[in-house]
């Protein structure tokens, strides 16, 4: 298979901040920006540089700085103009203490001084509203640049060179043609205030700051220092270079997704963003990526401190399902993320071995629990009958199968859905093992009772005796699944849910039952790329994932593939047979890092039918993190 390059690149600040654009230095796409700033926290974002316009002066005139090379090193990006008689070196970085972008020029291989013009594209547009914050700018000169205000009172952007170059005032609107996510073309209005032009010289370098907040005064070769020769935990650092390049890549450049999230509760947290360019941080997504992003590198302190935001915020059982971006409460409408959060902790202490942290949060653990048993979980109801969690209003979309459009679902699960029952035995199972580690006797037997309950009805009503797999869902008040056809209420869709309930680490299900699983999703549900939301030749498949908002949100779970559930392939396939290098072939495109549409990065979906584009967001925690998780179980 021939592989291509990625064509996008990403740079995060650990702020919320972000730098996003094409690897030929232009920018092609809406979600393009080289300064994009968190104005009010925790995450509302500004996007206030849209690109520069780079310019040299030759014999012909003034002419484009044409990028010819790419490199992308950690934090640092490289963008080479060669030229016959000079050689033009751009560096760009993310500084990390505050919103702001550096960018230096170097000229080498050449006789004499070269002429650089440097123009600031600015639009000051709101990434959540989509509108710009202003349709008149106030442009004031300094020594080394000009501030540049949307209105008198706000900060402004900051814009200094050094050394000091000529400062050119402009004041000109410009309309850039940007491409959207749909692949379509739209015309942005950008503002061009001034541009700096400086005669470089041979081995001397040029250093702009592009900043919304930071230090008064700065020195370029001490910012150089700080930001890009930064030191990694030793620790970290030898695990990262223990992984194949390209998948060395991936973990480095899953840094990004952690970022400070001041809350109503505590300025002081980290969390884990769902994804680049406009996800915020989502409790399923952050505990689904855990385990990759984190634990894979050995970032067991960030992982300590990502559980702890979230469960400072838990409420009547459940770990918030959505932050805001805006200063406000989190929403609480996940039935499965906080289950997602014990599968996380399982992982966290088995690369750890830390049982310490357990221990202190073992009281808050077990009560989450209780909450669920009690009813008290907002939303979620336990049956009585079965031990089973479902939705308490069947319209309410509460599983990781949740695109609608305003009242309409494009995937509803009403009943009890296989993959949350597995979690909740899940979560049971590594409840009691803790209990028992930590001398609890009543917690461990009341968690093992309740997990022999769930089990055995979970085996019992959601095993499909004539299609030799599993239900995607039951109804609440249906009697044995086994016992009945899929017309009269159980849903046997193949969808990749039962893959999940074959591959947690606690699971239900007997070999026998669990090959049966893989076999089915090795016939219908395997790609390069992941595992298909639906089987091809059900009725609702959806092999692009293309088109108006209902047609995205039909394809987004009804055959797309996600990335992320190789993870739990891989756990399940391991169970019934130990040929790792199937799995290194099956998965090979991404284990490999190839096909990415963002260097460094996993995207959050691919098309279900070839050529199997990357859609969604381009830069994904779950994606990423599973490729690095399902790695790393190849590599035990």
């Amino acid at each position: 298979m021939q592989s291509k390059k990625p064509s996008e690149w990403l740079l995060a600040n650990g702020l919320g901040g972000y730098a996003m654009g094409e690897q030929n230095g232009r920018c092609t796409r809406t979600r393009h920006h080289l300064l994009v700033a968190v104005t009010r926290p925790p995450l509302q974002r500004v996007a206030f540089v849209r690109t520069l316009r780079e310019t040299i002066r030759t014999p012909a005139g003034w002419q484009e700085a044409v990028c010819t090379r790419f490199e992308h090193d950690r934090r640092l990006l490289t963008f080479t103009c060669e030229h016959d008689a000079f050689t033009l070196t751009k560096m760009v970085w993310l500084a990390t203490s505050f919103h702001g972008v550096w960018v230096r020029y170097c000229l080498s291989r050449s006789q004499e001084p070269l002429r650089l013009r440097v123009a600031p594209l600015l639009d000051f547009l709101d990434l959540e509203t989509q509108a710009p914050l202003c349709d008149n700018y106030l442009v004031r000169r300094t020594r080394a640049g000009a501030l540049v205000f949307a209105q008198p009172h706000d900060k402004p952007v900051r814009v200094e060179a050094s050394p000091a170059a000529e400062y050119v005032p402009a004041h000109i609107w410009q309309d850039l043609l940007l491409i959207n996510d749909q692949d379509e073309a739209q015309r942005h209005t950008v503002y061009l205030p001034f541009a700096f032009e400086y005669d470089l010289a041979e081995q001397e370098s040029f250093t702009l700051l592009l900043a919304h907040n930071g230090p008064e005064s700065w020195q370029a070769e001490a910012a150089w220092r700080q930001d890009h020769e930064a030191p990694r935990a030793a620790g970290e650092q030898d695990r990262v270079l223990a992984l194949p390049q390209g998948l060395r890549h991936l973990a480095i450049s899953a840094r990004a997704f952690l970022v400070q999230r001041p809350t109503m509760l505590s300025l002081d947290n980290t969390t884990v963003l769902a994804g680049y360019p406009d996800l915020a941080d989502s409790g399923r997504e952050a505990m689904i990526a855990l385990p990759g992003v984190l634990l894979v590198a050995g970032r067991f302190e960030s992982a300590r401190q990502v559980f702890r935001l979230f469960l400072k915020h838990v409420n009547q059982g459940l770990i918030p399902g959505q932050f805001s971006r805006r200063p406000a409460s989190p929403t609480f409408d996940s039935l499965d993320a906080t289950l997602w959060m014990f599968v996380a902790l399982y992982e966290y202490w088995q690369a750890s071995a830390d049982l310490g942290f357990l221990e202190e949060n073992y009281s808050l653990l077990l009560e989450i629990l209780n909450c669920h048993l009690r009813n008290s979980a907002p939303g979620v109801k336990c049956d009585p009958a079965t031990g089973f969690l479902y939705a308490l209003d069947s319209q309410r979309v509460m599983t990781w199968m949740n695109r609608r459009v305003g009242e309409w679902s494009a995937t509803p699960r009403p009943g009890f859905a296989v993959e949350v029952q597995a979690l909740w035995y899940h979560a049971l199972c590594f409840m009691a093992e803790v209990s028992r580690l930590l001398g609890k006797a009543a917690g461990e037997q009341k968690c093992r009772e309740l997990a022999t309950q769930v089990a055995a009805n979970l085996v019992d009503r959601f095993w499909h005796a004539g299609k030799n797999c599993c239900f995607d869902t039951i109804p609440e008040s249906g009697g044995r699944a086994r016992h009945r056809l899929p017309a009269e209420g159980g849903d046997a869709a193949i969808r990749p849910n039962q893959v999940i309930a074959a591959g947690l680490p606690f699971t239900a299900f007997a070999t026998a039952q669990t090959r049966a699983v893989v076999e089915l999703a090795l016939a219908h549900l395997v790609t390069p790329y992941g595992l298909r939301t639906l089987a091809p030749d059900h009725p609702a498949f959806c092999g692009r994932y293309a088109g108006a908002e209902k047609q995205l949100a039909s394809a987004a779970h009804n055959g797309t593939v996600h990335p992320w559930l190789i993870v739990p392939f891989v756990n399940a396939y391991l169970r019934v047979s130990d040929d790792r290098e199937f799995l290194r072939r099956a998965f090979a495109p991404l284990f490999a890092a190839q096909d990415l549409a963002c260097d460094g990065f996993v995207a959050e979906m691919y098309d279900g039918e070839a050529p199997r584009a990357p859609r969604g967001a381009p830069a994904y925690a779950a994606s990423s993190g599973a490729v690095l998780q399902a790695w790393h179980l190849l590599m035990k």
